[in-house]
């Protein structure tokens, strides 16, 4: 069981620090949050760019680009507090384009069964 909760706190953890990150590339850049009328490739150079661009804004540490409290934190407890560009991009959600739909933490059974994969992969 310990083996277990383990791995929960460490997924946990994988998948916040995924969606902060994600959340803070598609609160700096508008057009990510939406469905990209474009093929494969060129939606591929989009992001490319994005990633660049935030990459580039973050060398020059002024702070004005990603002040702390932008980021999700977590205290001493396990607890997150959310940062501010949750609250940024919720703002500029428009029906149904926000980033992942709202069942997204649901468990499948395909789900499950990766988990358990997962799980015996970093385990055994």
């Amino acid at each position: 069981m310990g083996d277990e909760k383990v791995f929960n706190y460490r997924y946990s953890r994988a998948i916040h620090t995924v969606e902060n990150a994600f959340g803070i590339l598609c609160a700096r850049f508008r057009v990510l949050p939406r469905t990209l009328e474009l093929d494969v490739e060129n939606s591929m150079q989009v992001v490319r760019a994005c990633l660049v661009l935030h990459n580039f804004l973050l060398v020059r540490k002024d702070g004005a680009y990603n002040p702390p409290e932008f980021v999700d934190m977590e205290d001493e407890h396990g607890n997150v507090r959310p940062g501010s560009w949750r609250s940024l991009l919720s703002e500029s959600r428009v029906g149904t384009n926000s980033i992942l739909p709202p069942n997204i933490r649901s468990s499948t059974m395909q789900a499950k069964e990766i988990r358990e994969i997962l799980k015996r992969v970093f385990f055994l």
